[in-house]
């Protein structure tokens, strides 16, 4: 299993383990992000039905925001 695999398994553990995105526009969409090593996990959590909704794992040094608004 590869760290991003078990970052992942985390967050059904504690969802706030992720924190807000520094950028307005992904934080105005609802977006929190994990940071394990060289990988960013995009997320949105549905407090009302409890689902964790994983959108993307990027790269850091990757043109990650455009990846995300063009989802």
């Amino acid at each position: 299993m590869r760290f991003q695999d078990s970052a992942i398994e985390y967050l059904n553990d504690d969802p706030y383990i992720g924190k807000e995105p520094n950028y307005l526009v992904l934080k105005r969409q609802g977006y929190r992000v994990l940071i394990p090593k060289k990988d960013m996990i995009f997320f949105k959590i549905d407090e009302v039905e409890k689902i964790i909704t994983v959108y993307a794992v990027t790269d850091q040094r990757s043109d990650y925001v455009n990846i995300i608004r063009g989802l």
